[in-house]
């Protein structure tokens, strides 16, 4: 009659060691997708990017910087190429 009462410590033991050695198999799989994932974003994001999107878009930011034009519709605010106001900034500062 005891041997209904008794817990099968074998039955426990293998238990304990196939879950914890399930769980370490998951874990391990769940960061080797993850590495996977970030080097497949990462190459999409910052490696396959366009340069001649990037290229253009700095291209024009030049142009803009090296024009003159007008920023307000009354004309009462212009824009001067940066090399002329950085030169116009240090002439009044120096006569300060």
């Amino acid at each position: 009659m005891a041997k209904y009462d008794d817990l099968d410590m074998s039955m426990i033991t293998v238990t304990g060691i196939v879950s914890s050695i399930l769980t370490f198999i998951i874990i391990i799989a769940v960061q080797v997708m993850y590495h996977d994932y970030y080097q497949s974003e990462f190459q999409r994001k910052e490696v396959d990017t366009p340069i001649a999107t990037s290229n253009a878009i700095i291209a024009n930011q030049k142009e803009n910087l090296e024009k003159y034009a007008w920023l307000s519709d009354d004309k009462s605010k212009v824009a001067i190429p940066i090399e002329k106001a950085m030169s116009l900034t240090v002439a009044q500062y120096s006569k300060k």
